[in-house]
């Protein structure tokens, strides 16, 4: 182990992988435990590789109990974890194991085991790009627990489709995954151009005002139209010109609604009229 102190970690990967359940060797824990402050001089990239390994494969919550219990963690500079969590997670994980990658899993398993901490290991252990933006996506949608929540984060929010189906599973839906796959993601209908078109000059409220629209098409389960969203910018901009503060939009959707379905009943019956 002297000479390559990531071997300590190798052998609980190989035990857990080959062990099929069975008991650590007591010599060769005792030896992992006297050389474990050899960890610390490896560089937390290559810890990395090997948490990531053990963490996704085979006994994980068992072989990371015992990167705890032997004194493992401490010179690897992990924090202290929540191991019902992680139990939890990887049954979830292993279940669904054919939807997202082994990297997103294995960082969505430190998350599980923890929490907001997961950002500092991060950092000390020097993640990629790509796996800190997946943790800070994970904690920061924890909250997610409908459907139309997920189909926000696409169809609103504009965020991978790898990303959301990873959430799902991490929070517990993994039914979901299939759902989100084939969803026709909808295009939200209107532009800078089209208010630019409909007499709205460009101002300081241009994005804010084309942010609130969408924010309200999302709300309406994406069924409000071009037409709708068009009215509704011209109303939301003639009050702000005359300093009137808006609280709800829910007034001028339902005005909205109406006016149209009375222009469609009109066109109807003037059609009925003609035939």
């Amino acid at each position: 182990m002297r000479k390559d102190y990531l071997r300590i970690l190798r052998w609980l990967r190989f035990h857990g992988r080959y062990s099929l359940g069975s008991s650590l060797d007591e010599d060769a824990s005792r030896a992992a435990m006297c050389n474990a402050s050899g960890l610390a001089k490896i560089s937390r990239e290559r810890i990395w590789v090997e948490v990531s390994k053990i963490i996704t494969g085979n006994d994980a919550v068992r072989m990371m109990a015992a990167f705890y219990d032997l004194g493992l963690a401490m010179h690897c500079d992990l924090p202290p974890g929540d191991f019902s969590s992680l139990e939890k997670h990887v049954l979830l994980f292993t279940r669904n194991s054919e939807t997202p990658d082994l990297k997103n899993n294995a960082v969505a398993l430190m998350v599980s085991l923890l929490g907001t901490k997961v950002f500092d290991v991060a950092e000390s252990w020097k993640w990629s790009n790509k796996e800190k933006t997946t943790a800070h996506f994970l904690v920061k949608y924890c909250h997610c627990r409908e459907e139309r929540d997920f189909l926000r984060l696409i169809a609103h929010e504009q965020e991978s489709l790898e990303l959301v189906a990873l959430l799902a599973i991490f929070q517990g839906y993994p039914e979901l995954v299939t759902r989100l796959s084939t969803w026709e993601v909808p295009i939200f209908p209107i532009n800078g151009v089209d208010l630019i078109e409909i007499g709205i000059q460009p101002c300081r409220r241009f994005g804010k005002l084309l942010t609130e629209l969408r924010h309200e098409w999302t709300n309406s389960d994406y069924t409000l139209s071009r037409e709708d969203l068009l009215t509704l910018a011209k109303i939301t901009i003639s009050l702000l010109l005359n300093d009137i503060l808006l609280y709800s939009y829910a007034p001028l959707l339902k005005q909205i609604h109406n006016v149209n379905l009375l222009d469609k009943e009109t066109k109807t019956k003037t059609n009925d009229r003609r035939g």
